[in-house]
């Protein structure tokens, strides 16, 4: 397996950084991330908006980019809470992916949620940095990963599926993460729709396995290429 070390602990020793001094629109599933990355010159900027019962309905904005430095697949982006409570003006996330043959599940490290500020930590929750593997078995592809988080570290898992509609691309996606400090999980069912090239929708139901109200997240985001 053709494979970069030094690139890679170069990548792990970037995360340990970052993460002392630290929900985004990072590529994904519902709730979760994968080993992908956004293609190098490509982007998107995106809406969206979380709403359930007894829930104060949330609204934020983000956009992400892929970039290939020294041929390494880099993904990274930036989003912003405005509702509800006080709003926090930006957050980051970045994710490496692996390059090497596809009949090895593909890697993905990263970090997400990582808000310069301390009371944005406070209010927005501390950084997250993950590893998430993923396997495309031809019909359906499969992810499974870990997340670290302060209080708040999560195994999770994922697939997702996709059609051609009229030469649009649909995909089902549906995935289950741990909440709570493990004190249980929070399954979701969902799916994407690209109504253009452009312009895309992400629709998805979230429910906790035990205590707590499903909520629905929308999406809507517009793609870009440099």
């Amino acid at each position: 397996m053709p494979f970069s070390f030094y690139r890679l602990a170069l990548f792990f020793t970037v995360l340990v950084v970052l993460r002392p001094l630290a929900q985004a629109s990072r590529s994904g599933l519902n709730n979760t991330p994968i080993a992908d990355v956004s293609a190098s010159g490509t982007g998107v900027v995106q809406g969206y908006s979380a709403f359930g019962e007894d829930r104060k309905p949330s609204f934020f904005t983000g956009a992400r980019a892929g970039f290939n430095p020294f041929g390494e697949r880099i993904e990274a982006g930036f989003d912003t809470r405005w509702k509800p409570g006080v709003s926090v003006p930006v957050y980051f996330n970045a994710k490496w992916a692996s390059t090497w043959d596809k009949v090895w599940p593909m890697l993905g490290l990263g970090v997400a949620n990582f808000a310069p500020r301390a009371q944005d930590r406070d209010r927005l929750g501390q950084p997250q940095t993950y590893g998430v593997f993923s396997y495309d078995t031809g019909v359906v592809r499969f992810h499974s990963g870990y997340a670290i988080q302060r209080k708040n570290n999560a195994t999770f898992f994922g697939l997702d599926r996709s059609w051609l509609i009229d030469g649009r691309k649909l995909t089902f996606r549906s995935d289950l993460i741990e909440i709570q400090d493990a004190g249980q999980w929070l399954g979701s069912a969902g799916f994407t729709y690209k109504f253009t090239d452009a312009l895309g929708v992400e629709l998805w139901e979230s429910k906790p396995t035990e205590r707590g109200k499903a909520y629905t997240t929308f999406k809507l985001g517009y793609s870009f290429k440099r």
